[in-house]
């Protein structure tokens, strides 16, 4: 005997009783964890993270680059501030930014 009851047109949208539960809904307060990318391994997505890496590696150089000379500007106006406790201020604040551009010359070489 067939189930009357439950037969629909081939293509009509089926009618849901119970409320359809999605990520945003049901896992709302649940940790946030990365989806699994499928992976390319032709040789194109080889060459395509080579290049991100090179124009990555070329963007952090020209930022340094420029904190540099930005620092070195910097150093030179110190010079013309009368004031001595604000120059010993400013020229401390200075050997900490060094210190920094240093650390980061290292982390941009290991890249």
């Amino acid at each position: 005997m067939l189930n009357v009851v439950k037969f629909r047109r081939p293509g009509a949208p089926m009618r849901r009783t119970e409320p359809m539960q999605t990520m945003a809904i049901a896992k709302r307060d649940a940790p946030l964890a990365p989806f699994a990318i499928a992976c390319d391994s032709g040789r194109g997505a080889n060459q395509r993270l080579k290049a991100a890496r090179a124009n990555a590696k070329l963007t952090i150089a020209r930022a340094i680059a420029t904190l540099e000379e930005n620092h070195r500007q910097i150093r030179a106006a110190i010079h013309k501030i009368a004031d001595s406790s604000a120059r010993a201020r400013l020229e401390a604040d200075l050997d900490l930014i060094e210190r920094e551009l240093a650390l980061a010359k290292r982390k941009s070489a290991s890249l």
